[in-house]
């Protein structure tokens, strides 16, 4: 199980109104599902193991960065 923040996009196109919310995704049997409260409505969706790649790639991308900016406030 991982979660993430994703951004909410009522329309295709970036604006003022996007938000973050809260998603989870979970392995339930043998494929993946995104789960999110919007406006208490609980939305969930399929997810390619590609995109559960792609978004463990991020983290641990994410989580890099972060450390080394860490490091380098600790060390000043």
């Amino acid at each position: 199980m991982t979660a993430s923040k994703s951004k909410k996009n009522r329309q295709n196109t970036s604006s003022a109104n996007d938000q973050y919310v809260d998603v989870l995704y979970q392995k339930l049997g043998d494929n993946w599902f995104a789960f999110s409260l919007i406006d208490d409505e609980v939305f969930m969706s399929p997810v390619s193991e590609d995109k559960i790649e792609e978004i463990k790639q991020d983290k641990i991308s994410f989580t890099a960065i972060n450390n080394d900016w860490n490091n380098d406030n600790e060390a000043a």
